[in-house]
């Protein structure tokens, strides 16, 4: 059951029509949220230049599309197609020469740049954000596992305490001995099936 209608109240065999246009984003941060993340955790390290990003090896580098006008003359379009196609070959080639390193079950590529970066893996042309993000002092971490709708972020109390006052963001404090699954959802329970 996904967490949008354990809030609704409604079970998950309703049709969902007018209640909303589609189920959250699983296994992704949405692009705003990211980059509020970044503004907010960046003053929670010493070196915001320097961050880690992990990103998920069954991503895959995607296929990307590329549209042009109609009427857009052949060798224009030919040249912006190259230009497009050696784009994506440069990133494809830089997440799969990347470093990598395991979680449980999620091998990683890991790259690292300044923690702004995280506006590149958005406009990159497979889309995929990364699943864990940190700098390069540990002072926090940020993760959103690619079955789930909730990103965890851990920290000091500080950085915490700065997340959950944010106005721009939905911040939960949880324990860290949370339990991820859905049962786990102590606040929105489980509706009753229809009969």
């Amino acid at each position: 059951m996904g967490l949008h209608h354990r809030l609704l109240g409604v079970p998950i065999s309703l049709n969902s029509a007018g209640l909303w246009d589609g189920p959250p984003s699983t296994g992704e941060l949405p692009d705003g949220v990211a980059q509020r993340l970044v503004a907010v955790l960046s003053a929670h390290t010493d070196d915001p230049n320097h961050g880690f990003f992990g990103i998920w090896e069954g991503w895959g580098t995607g296929t990307p599309v590329f549209l042009f006008a109609k009427d857009m003359p052949g060798k224009v379009r030919q040249h912006a197609q190259e230009a497009f196609d050696a784009e994506v070959a440069a990133w494809r080639g830089l997440v799969e020469s990347a470093a990598s390193f395991d979680v449980p079950q999620r091998p990683m590529h890991l790259l690292c740049g300044p923690l702004v970066a995280i506006d590149d893996f958005y406009e990159r042309h497979d889309g995929h954000p990364p699943s864990l993000w940190w700098p390069a002092d540990n002072r926090w971490c940020v993760g959103t596992d690619v079955d789930l709708m909730t990103t965890y972020a851990g920290g000091s109390s500080a950085a915490i305490e700065t997340l959950l006052a944010d106005d721009q963001l939905e911040v939960l404090a949880v324990p860290d001995n949370q339990s991820i699954t859905w049962e786990a959802d102590t606040i929105n329970p489980l509706p009753e099936p229809p009969y």
